[in-house]
């Protein structure tokens, strides 16, 4: 195990060795452009069968919840463009680009009530990439 801090979207990475990548509340500080590329530059360090799991936020597809998590995003969203000037003014779903990547979704564990997810993706590897057929 290789534990690794860089500025992925400038420091160099290396080619295509990492078997697990963990972006827990990380994908969501960058713009739509930026995630874009840091996405690719990751993608492009990895095993052709890397894992990813990528822990955030979710803006809830219905219920109360939703204009409920809908504030709470734009309040931290303020708060840590304030404080750590972060560049991301909302939240960017990654999958289609983990999924452009030749990333699978192969699980998802959510927390109240979809605000909170943890997805485990897999690259090289369809539907039966956890095993289970």
């Amino acid at each position: 195990m290789r534990f690794t801090v860089a500025d992925a979207r400038t420091d160099p990475l290396p080619a295509a060795g990492y078997d697990l990548v963990v972006t827990n509340f990380f994908l969501d500080c960058f713009r739509p452009l930026e995630l874009a590329a840091v996405v690719d530059r990751i993608a492009g360090a990895c095993a052709a069968h890397a894992v990813w799991v990528d822990g955030d936020f979710r803006l809830p597809t219905e219920g109360w919840v939703r204009p409920v998590a809908r504030g709470l995003l734009a309040v931290m969203y303020a708060f840590f463009r304030l404080t750590t000037r972060l560049s991301a003014h909302e939240l960017i779903d990654p999958a289609p680009l983990l999924a452009a990547l030749g990333f699978a979704q192969v699980a998802e564990e959510t927390q109240l009530r979809g605000f909170l997810s943890s997805r485990l993706w897999v690259r090289g590897a369809g539907a039966d990439a956890t095993g289970h057929g």
